[in-house]
């Protein structure tokens, strides 16, 4: 994964249409009012995008209005995802739907979405999926399941160092976690060597990436 190593990394993107768009529709509302307002956007024709981002707004603001319960956030959630026109995007919406779930003591559904995008073959390496990533190790770790963790957290440091330089600066510090949770692992099974050498490859990846 070495070739482009060095080169400046792009620039983080701003905000998209769709997403402008979802923000302004709520902007200085409280949440009931945001969820009215949007209720009455979705009534209109819009694209795939816009729907989602309409929807993901709609579960952030249900999420801020139930701040223990999880059934219409999740609702709204898992119309996102249906309506989400890409792999890119359906990953976004599964790593905030399983946020949300993790912060309301719900890990076995906040599991199950996650591993089913996962499984979504289709192209390479994304920030959301490397994201997802070590959520889902997060989760397998707190389930007791080591060996899965990490499996994951291997197969993410590998995907993530692959594609860091597309990716851009925000890899860096995805890959600095991926890598301090799997040497954890490594070290509290006495496996030392592993680990440091997990350290070494992340050191050596920081030092040549300019991006970050």
């Amino acid at each position: 994964s070495g070739g482009g190593r060095g080169q400046e990394a792009p620039p983080a993107p701003g905000p998209t249409q769709a997403e402008q768009i979802a923000q302004e529709a709520v902007q200085g509302l409280s949440a009931e009012e945001g969820i009215a307002r949007l209720e009455e956007k979705l009534s209109f024709p819009h694209t795939a995008e816009e729907l989602t981002q309409l929807k993901i707004k709609q579960a952030q603001l249900q999420a801020r209005l139930d701040p223990t319960k999880y059934t219409k956030s999740l609702a709204a959630f898992d119309e996102a995802l249906k309506f989400a026109p890409t792999r890119d995007l359906r990953q976004q919406v599964v790593q905030q739907t399983a946020q949300m779930l993790m912060q309301r003591a719900a890990p076995t559904l906040a599991l199950e979405r996650i591993e089913a995008i996962m499984e979504e073959g289709g192209g390479p390496a994304t920030l959301p999926r490397l994201r997802l990533g070590v959520l889902l190790g997060r989760l397998r770790e707190n389930a007791g399941a080591m060996k899965g963790a990490e499996e994951i957290y291997r197969l993410m440091l590998e995907e993530g160092l692959d594609t860091a330089e597309k990716l851009g600066p925000k890899t860096a510090g995805v890959l600095r976690v991926t890598a301090l949770r799997l040497s954890r692992i490594y070290r509290n099974s006495g496996r030392d060597e592993a680990a440091d050498a997990v350290a070494e490859k992340l050191k050596q990846f920081l030092i040549g990436f300019r991006g970050y």
